[in-house]
This record gives structure tokens, C-alpha cells and sequence, in this order.
């Protein structure tokens, strides 16, 4: 039998898993072509890597050494695209230490979720796309700050960060030193 981890997301690799009786040689073809002996288990894995659209590996012979028999099994790994990446970000820069801001996704996508991060550390709660433009809160910041957004399709969880980064300065708040008046004597 044939199977596979679809759907995937684009990007990421089909696997198509093959079972059957242990020391057999499978021959398929499609996405990859070639030979696969299957393992003690009674399965092996034929990977397609980086895959951008819908793939298909097919199997046509089994051998078990000194038999021959064809085979008609065939499994399509669908594959999800990501959301867009290109979208423009926006941020009021600078701002005083302890203030915050809002970073601005334009042209957000229904049914794509936003999320605010610093580095991999997400900032905040994920906001849904409205077609418009969407503000992210910062929430208050002490030092100057590189955002980035994370957007995830909500109905695939396929995502990727967005290609706009957007760095928010921020400067020192003013504070006054507290003085005594001079006293003459």
C-alpha cells in the first residue's frame, strides 16, 4: 500500500510511506523516480523535499528477489500555499521609554491571523486579517525594538513571517536631577 502526510504546507517535504512485506524492492516513479527495499518494519519512506505544488508518486513493481509483480498504487501529497509575505508594515518611531505603539499590517487577508513578534517571542495576541489595514499593539517598550509578523492561514495553520521587518526607536525618558538652592552664610 501507498500513503502520504498530506496536506502539507508549501515548502515542506511530501512523504510517501510505502508498506508492505519486509526485504521487498518497490520501483515507483512520479515526483521521484528510483528503487526502495522496504525495512523490518514493513514500511519505507520516499521524501520529496521542498515541494510548491501538488505531488504524486506512483508505484508500478514489487520484487521480492526472484518474482516480479506490478503494481497501481498512486498517492498525492495536496499541498496548502503560504500566506502572502510582502505585505508593508508600518510603526510611529520613536517613542518614549515606557510608551508604546502600533505596528500596522496593509492590505491584511481575510482568514489569515497576524502576530506581533521579536524574534520567535510572540508580542501580544494574534489579530485576525480584515482586508484593510490592522494595527498590532507593542506594548510598552524600554529599548529600541526590531518587530517582525508571523501570518498563519487560520483554516490550514500554514505560515510564514512576513518579509518587512519594522524597528521602533526608542529614546530615554527626561528626567530631572533634584537640586538644593545654595545657602550663603
Amino acid at each position: 500500500t501507498l500513503s502520504s502526510n498530506s496536506p502539507v504546507c508549501s515548502g515542506s517535504d511530501a512523504i510517501f510511506t510505502i508498506t508492505g512485506t519486509a526485504g521487498n524492492t518497490v520501483t515507483y516513479s512520479g515526483a521521484a523516480s528510483g528503487t526502495a527495499t522496504i525495512g523490518a518494519g514493513g514500511t519505507v519512506a520516499v521524501t520529496v523535499t521542498g515541494v510548491t505544488a501538488d505531488t504524486t508518486l506512483n508505484l508500478s513493481n514489487v520484487s521480492d528477489g526472484s518474482c516480479n509483480r506490478s503494481l497501481t498504487a498512486t498517492a498525492t501529497v495536496t499541498v496548502n500555499p503560504l500566506p502572502a509575505a510582502n505585505l508593508v508594515l508600518n510603526g510611529t518611531s520613536p517613542v518614549c521609554s515606557g510608551t508604546g505603539t502600533n505596528i500596522t499590517v496593509a492590505s491584511s487577508v481575510v482568514g489569515v491571523n497576524y502576530q506581533l513578534r521579536t524574534g520567535t517571542t510572540n508580542v501580544g495576541t494574534a489579530v485576525a486579517g480584515d482586508g484593510g489595514t490592522i494595527n498590532l499593539p507593542t506594548g510598552n517598550l524600554t529599548a529600541t525594538t526590531t518587530f517582525n509578523v508571523l501570518a498563519t492561514n487560520a483554516t490550514t495553520s500554514c505560515s510564514i513571517q512576513l518579509t518587512e521587518t519594522e524597528e521602533v526607536t526608542v529614546t530615554p525618558t527626561v528626567s530631572i536631577a533634584a537640586f538644593s538652592p545654595a545657602t550663603s552664610t
